[in-house]
């Protein structure tokens, strides 16, 4: 005959079996730790798969031992796999539907070239003419033009792979830019940070930064509008 006692001990576990679960957590946060640093051994579904499915052992071992599901009426488990499986079931839809789940994802070329980083801030306007900025100003259309530059520079002119900006890129090939516009005019003897700026932009061998291998692509300016090379200038020349 089973005591109170006993029956209410089966349902909880042992302390071996929550030493035992505990163990197998971490070696699974472990493998997902090393799958993904330094940078992900694996790509797009494979690796969406691997992480979610070991997520989902993680919960499901939490849930069976730690929250007691396996020592339940077994209804409860049927309640909570279907649940389970309805929530992998909406979350794989919304990856479809967003195209998550593609190997290789890339922003229409428009879409890239005149990309400008959204900005709570509204210029201000008097008598429905625009306000402009003294450290930039505004462009054709309402274009903030110190944001279309910074655009460029993650952008389409790919600046940000070789330089660094603090709080805007990390690159370690080129110099740092972080304060061009103040420091551009000490660079080169007779030529001010503007013209140093220019000269880079549109001819970057003429002027190598010593220490650092000559790497800008000659056409750079070739690659720009009118208004999206000037942007550069300017967004370059308001690091200070």
């Amino acid at each position: 005959m089973t005591t109170g006692h006993t029956a209410e001990h089966s349902r909880h576990p042992t302390f071996k079996q929550y030493v035992v679960v505990t163990i197998i957590l971490f070696l699974i946060t472990i493998a997902e730790f090393f799958i993904i640093y330094p940078k992900p051994h694996i790509h797009g579904v494979p690796l969406v798969v691997t992480l979610v499915g070991l997520s989902a052992i993680k919960f499901g071992i939490v849930i069976s031992f730690y929250m007691h599901l396996k020592f339940d009426a077994r209804m409860f488990t049927w309640i909570f796999l279907g649940g389970l499986a309805l929530a992998f079931a909406v979350a794989i839809a919304l990856l479809g539907l967003f195209g998550a789940l593609k190997i290789q994802a890339h922003p229409r070329g428009f879409a890239q070239q005149h990309a400008v980083p959204f900005s709570h801030e509204e210029p201000a306007s008097h008598d429905g003419a625009m306000e402009t900025k003294p450290d930039g100003g505004m462009m054709g259309g309402g274009v903030d033009k110190l944001a279309l530059g910074k655009a460029v520079f993650t952008g389409k002119g790919t600046c940000f792979g070789c330089h660094t900006i603090k709080g805007v890129s990390n690159g370690s090939i080129g110099p740092d830019l972080t304060h061009i516009g103040a420091e551009g005019g000490a660079q080169k003897p007779g030529m001010g940070a503007e013209a140093y700026i220019r000269e880079s932009i549109e001819n970057p061998n003429a002027f190598i930064m010593p220490g650092f291998p000559p790497v800008m692509p000659p056409n750079l300016k070739a690659n720009m509008t009118k208004d999206e090379y000037e942007a550069l200038v300017a967004f370059l020349l308001a690091q200070k």
